[in-house]
């Protein structure tokens, strides 16, 4: 997923061997999304981030749930990978329902 949204790889491990890749990418943290890729929205960050978290907990459970944070970033709703922040809901909101917050 990292490599689709930014067009290239997370690691480089083109010079490394098996078991320095296997250590690399244990060890080392993923770099932001969005530094390979400024123009990508950061719920995307998030998703990636999370579905390529170290600790098994904090991934997504399954796939499924994947599927649906990327559906919800599509039409523009909250996606469970964000910070639990409100300014980030009523952005959210906003984004979706714009004549109506207009018309208000």
């Amino acid at each position: 997923l990292y490599e689709l949204a930014s067009g290239r790889p997370a690691y480089d491990l083109d010079s490394v061997s098996l078991t320095e890749a296997v250590e690399l990418v244990s060890a080392a943290r993923m770099p932001p999304l969005r530094r390979a890729a400024r123009e990508l929205p950061v719920e995307l960050e998030w998703i990636v981030m999370r579905a390529c978290a170290p600790e098994r907990e904090r991934r997504y459970p399954s796939v499924s749930a994947l599927a649906d944070d990327l559906q919800r970033l599509l039409d523009f709703e909250p996606v469970s990978a964000a910070p639990p922040d409100t300014a980030y809901r009523i952005r959210s909101f906003v984004r979706r329902h714009r004549i109506g917050v207009s018309a208000a």
